[in-house]
């Protein structure tokens, strides 16, 4: 998606992409509820990398109402677009 809207690129757009961008459309522009961090409580971090981009979000499990079950929420979220030297690296290390 992001080389699909990159400035630099111009390629023709198919039906299926853009239908399926309408739909994430509202996810995306959803701000999400950010959580003050409990330093007695355990972190939890999650990471993802693909071929060409790393992410992650740091959260710690909350109930949200009391007496419900605990949910994770979020504290931090990061990601960004590999450079040229990185996308040599296998995604494992």
């Amino acid at each position: 998606m992001f080389n699909a809207f990159a400035r630099t690129t111009r390629k023709k757009i198919s039906a299926p992409f853009t239908k399926a961008f309408e739909q994430l459309k509202p996810a995306l522009t959803e701000t999400p509820v950010l959580v003050l961090p409990d330093f007695n409580k355990a972190f939890y971090l999650r990471t993802d990398a693909s071929s060409y981009a790393v992410g992650g979000v740091l959260y710690q499990m909350h109930k949200s109402v009391p007496g419900e079950k605990e949910v994770e929420q979020p504290i931090a979220f990061c990601g960004r677009k590999m450079k040229a030297a990185e996308l040599n690296y296998p995604t494992h290390e």
